[in-house]
């Protein structure tokens, strides 16, 4: 059993193939993304979390390492390197980001699966629900591809982030 199933728990089962496959074990996935970034002080806070630089065709691989209590994502953007720490928490999962700590809730729906924030803290301090980031999340498979979207906007600041792009899993 991994960390997802212990999430997920029955609705485990309903992963598409390649999804399970993409989180069982040490994976790579190698592909291509596009990488957005939002306007000046969406850009300006993007790079005090060092999230990767913008780029209309990016190079990325991921490796994946997901045991029964643990599930870390290291992906590299061209040279440019951001790595996730998952950590069950209850009927939660956290992901560790640098400094950032989201507490998420993840679901399958029409075959993709979506990640929820519950709750963001940034070095330890909660941040109040009005000024959380807000996250769409999903994975899901395309074509045999692992297909992704990830995009982050702040209240009033707009987009953070935004990256998204189609994976082989390797």
């Amino acid at each position: 059993m991994n960390i997802l199933q212990k999430h997920l728990g029955e609705s485990y089962n309903n992963l598409p193939p390649l999804l399970e496959q993409a989180h069982r074990g040490d994976i790579y996935l190698k592909g291509k993304a596009i990488v957005k970034r939002g306007n000046r002080l969406g850009n300006i806070i993007a790079n005090i979390l060092k999230m990767p630089p913008a780029s209309t065709d990016c190079n990325l691989q991921v490796y994946g390492n997901h045991t029964e209590d643990s599930m870390k994502w290291q992906r590299h953007f061209e040279n440019h390197i951001m790595t996730s720490n998952f950590k069950i928490a209850g009927e939660f999962l956290t992901e560790q980001l640098g400094p950032i700590s989201l507490l998420l809730k993840l679901n399958i729906k029409d075959n993709k699966l979506s990640y929820h924030v519950v709750k963001t803290s940034v070095f330890g301090i909660p941040i109040p629900k009005v000024f959380s980031p807000t996250l769409t999340a999903y994975e899901m498979e395309y074509n045999e591809l692992y297909r992704f979207h990830v995009s982050i906007s702040l209240p009033i600041i707009g987009l953070l982030i935004s990256y998204n792009g189609d994976l082989k899993l390797i």
